[in-house]
């Protein structure tokens, strides 16, 4: 009895559905990768992208920020909900004129601006 010749590339216990094809077609294997520097894709958490900056108030010498529905002050640290999560952050500083915060996310900072518009 003769086997029959395999094709290379090809398993000959398995047969390939169309479905696994696509799963191990080349553009999702490499999909992730990153090939040069200037390709590199610097993301953010999905809960940053619900972090907003509702208000600023206060006086001058004391200014508040409303992050969230949770007021903080210059250097205060507290508890954030966004979505289904709680996120630590840290006010490190809020500029009255430019209506601005920035907030720091473990070692990370960030920079929030107030909606015009509303």
């Amino acid at each position: 009895m003769q086997l029959p010749q395999r094709q290379p590339g090809l398993l000959p216990h398995r047969r390939l559905r169309p479905w696994r094809l696509r799963l191990l077609s080349p553009s999702r294997l490499f999909a992730g990768t990153r090939t040069a520097a200037s390709n590199v894709k610097t993301t953010q958490p999905s809960f940053v992208a619900e972090l907003a900056l509702k208000g600023i108030s206060g006086t001058r010498e004391r200014p508040l920020a409303i992050i969230n529905n949770q007021t903080f002050a210059p250097s205060e640290e507290n508890d954030v909900v966004t979505g289904t999560r709680h996120v630590r952050i840290r006010c490190v500083e809020i500029n009255v004129p430019a209506e601005t915060v920035i907030i720091q996310i473990g070692n990370e900072r960030r920079e929030l601006r107030l909606r015009q518009g509303k």
